[in-house]
């Protein structure tokens, strides 16, 4: 039920936030057919192939084992 202008105006400013470096420790993960954000503009440490936005509910056991491989990872 959000305002469609303010929708609008917060992936503009979304998809041109520019960060100079990436913080430690950040992995970005990141669906092959997101619409909101497109794969094209960003700089995906990980592709979940077919993922949409929603993917965190319509995948979440998918990623869920990747997020528990990489936290095992790094407490190794």
């Amino acid at each position: 039920n959000a305002d469609p202008q303010f929708i609008r105006w917060g992936i503009e400013k979304a998809l041109a936030w520019r960060q100079k470096r990436r913080p430690p420790n950040v992995i970005r993960i990141h669906g092959s057919r997101d619409k909101l954000f497109p794969l094209g503009n960003t700089h995906a440490d990980y592709i979940i192939e077919g993922g949409e936005h929603f993917m965190i509910v319509q995948r979440g056991k998918e990623i869920s084992i990747l997020l528990n491989k990489l936290l095992n990872e790094s407490l190794e």
